[in-house]
Formats: structure tokens, sequence, C-alpha cells
């Protein structure tokens, strides 16, 4: 086990708690501990908020990987948020959301990779 993971402080959670309120009590956690926190989200999942992270991008990894339906502008808004916080590719779909990218491209790109789904070349 390395220093960090040694160092990682597990933080009960309220129940009924939403993403943005997980994300400002994981952000004030570490800002408090200045150590790495661990949320325990549902079903097993979790996340680390790192000393460093802004609660923006908190706030959007924990609205990515919380189980819910959302419209497909939605879906998209997110992520090319995520991947404008990341400053980093997201992989959606079989595409990649690039940090560059407006969100008309990711549309498009979105719904030309659906276009090759429902009708492959034979």
């Amino acid at each position: 086990m390395d220093q960090e993971t040694e160092r990682v402080e597990s933080i009960p959670l309220p129940a009924m708690t939403g993403p943005r309120e997980l994300a400002e009590i994981g952000f004030n956690a570490v800002e408090n501990q200045n150590r790495p926190v661990l949320l325990e989200l549902d079903r097993g999942v979790t996340f680390l908020v790192r000393p460093g992270m802004s609660l923006e991008l908190v706030t959007a990894e924990l609205e990515w990987l919380w189980p819910r339906e959302r419209t497909p502008e939605e879906f998209v808004e997110l992520a090319h948020r995520l991947a404008l916080l990341r400053d980093a590719p997201v992989p959606v779909h079989g595409i990649s959301v690039e940090p560059g990218q407006t969100l008309e491209q990711v549309f498009t790109a979105l719904l030309e990779q659906q276009q090759k789904r429902d009708h492959p070349r034979i």
C-alpha cells in the first residue's frame, strides 16, 4: 500500500444526498484535512477527491457517475463540461469528447456514431 492510499480518509455520507451535496462534502473534507477523501456512493461505486481538485470538477465527476436518466442534451452538456474541466478526452458511446470541441461538434459526432450503429454497412 503506498503512502497516499494509507492516508485516504473514508467518510460516511448522509442518506438521500445528491451529487452536488456529496461534492461539497468531499471537497470541504479535503480542504479541512489536506488529504484525499474517498466518497462511497451507492452500489460499490467510489470516487476519490484529491487535494487540488476544484469543487466544479468534483461536482461534474460525481454527476457523471450518478445513476439517473438524462436527456441527450443533458448528457452531451455534461460530457462536454467534464472534458473541459479534466482538460482531457471523455469517452462516450464510441466517440471521444475532446476539450476543444463545441457542443455542436459533440452532438454531430454522437449522431453520426448512432447512425453507424443503427444502419451498419453490409
